[in-house]
């Protein structure tokens, strides 16, 4: 009988090794999804080599903009598509949705943020939707779960293009502070685009777990600084092993990426009137356009090299001019100065709320693609005595690596790894805006 289990055995460890050397390795049944306010991303974890893989569009991109467009009622245009479109249909467009998931409003709350948004806000029975009215007179109000589901539906057809197998269930990111409404709402989101949704995960913990921080032997306090394009949150966790508990929170929801830019336009517009002699009122929407992409190639050009060109044209109706600025980062730097003072005012907040010092904390995990920006890892690295930050992952990413890999988890895929055990602590937000 023995020999007969010993023969088996044998067997099967052939057949293992064989089927692990020589066959495809099994696909993956589960996205990780960070639905982000600017930005969003999905991943997957690979089974058997345990690699996470941020998954990139058509178009070669691993982030689409959370924008979707409707040019007419039949058409839905979502990512870059919809953003090439902005401002040519403003008043269809919608972007910032994730900041109204899950919230109540009055019409009097919705009027004063009116102006920040081309598109009209409006509250039905204290419920945010997006009013849309379409060249046939047709009407639609949009809710926020709406167009997080048009961003997800983008995401999953790209998952699926990519592992080439239909894919059904994911686990997705919120912010730390979201509250059981918020999670709630961001799960319907997935529903309504044909996932499952397993499991909801903070940010903060994502991006921890995607720099092996679960593994850590020792309890430790960890930073999260995460800087993307419309918020600036930090957050500090407390972790034993695979437990995590946020100790403290404060952020700015009006500190970010599109503030910066907002700076740099105006500078390129007071520049390109100054020295061009650009007559502003007789600048086109596609011109504005022009504008605000340059900003966004200056501010990426300038995390990378000391100096950019900036050589565009500007149509100004039907009186074309060349302008050719040159924009160096010390400018960048001088003309956002207000801004970056502010950058550590929610790490001086948490660290003050959670009684810690700077030496407390182990790991400064960079999230968000502001974070780039030289000048702010050199704030936070001075603030925190030359301490190393980590910044291996591509902050944009580092989100969606976490929870792709908490996919993987929750599908089981091998090797195993423990599951992140979030802690409620039921920490407020401090809102330094």
């Amino acid at each position: 009988m023995y020999e007969y289990l010993g023969i088996t055995g044998a067997i099967l460890f052939f057949a293992t090794m064989i089927s692990n050397h020589f066959l495809p390795p099994p696909k993956p049944v589960m996205v990780g999804v960070d639905l982000g306010t600017t930005y969003s991303c999905v991943g997957v974890f690979q089974p058997g080599s345990g690699e996470v893989h941020i998954l990139r569009d058509d178009a070669g991109k691993q982030t689409i903009p959370s924008i979707v467009g409707y040019p007419n009622q039949h058409t839905v245009y979502t990512g870059h598509t919809a953003e090439r479109q902005i401002k040519t249909n403003p008043h269809r467009t919608i972007y910032d949705a994730k900041r109204f998931i899950g919230k109540n409003f009055t019409q009097e709350q919705l009027d004063e943020l009116q102006e920040l948004y081309s598109f009209k806000l409006t509250s039905v029975n204290n419920q945010p939707y997006f009013y849309i009215k379409f060249d046939n007179g047709e009407e639609r109000n949009l809710r926020p779960e709406d167009i997080g589901a048009e961003i997800l539906r983008e995401l999953k057809k790209t998952a699926e293009d990519r592992v080439d197998t239909s894919i059904n269930m994911g686990v997705m990111s919120v912010p730390a502070d979201f509250n059981w409404d918020q999670r709630n709402y961001t799960a319907k989101a997935g529903q309504l685009a044909g996932l499952k949704i397993k499991r909801i995960i903070s940010e903060p913990t994502a991006a921890a777990m995607a720099y092996g921080l679960h593994k850590k032997d020792d309890a430790s306090y960890i930073m999260v600084v995460d800087i993307g394009g419309g918020t600036s949150d930090v957050s500090i966790l407390f972790t034993n092993g695979p437990m995590f508990a946020t100790v403290a929170l404060a952020g700015n929801n009006r500190l970010g990426g599109q503030d910066f830019n907002e700076v740099l336009y105006n500078y390129l517009l007071d520049r390109a009137q100054t020295d061009f002699n650009v007559d502003q009122g007789h600048l086109t929407d596609f011109d504005h356009q022009i504008l605000r992409e340059t900003c966004e190639e200056i501010k990426l050009k300038l995390s990378v090299d000391e100096v950019m060109i900036v050589d565009i044209t500007l149509q100004q109706g039907t009186r074309p001019v060349n302008i050719v600025i040159t924009v160096t980062r010390q400018m960048f730097e001088d003309i956002n100065k207000h801004l970056f003072d502010k950058v550590l005012e929610p790490i001086k907040a948490t660290l003050e709320y959670a009684e810690l010092r700077t030496s407390d904390i182990s790991d400064i995990v960079l999230v968000g693609g502001s974070t780039r920006i030289p000048r702010i890892r050199e704030l936070i690295t001075k603030y925190f005595d030359g301490k190393e930050l980590n910044t291996s992952i591509d902050p944009e990413l580092a989100v969606c690596t976490g929870v792709a890999l908490q996919a993987g988890i929750e599908s089981h895929s091998w090797p195993l790894q423990v599951a992140a055990l979030e802690v409620n602590s039921g920490v407020k937000k401090i809102s330094l805006q």
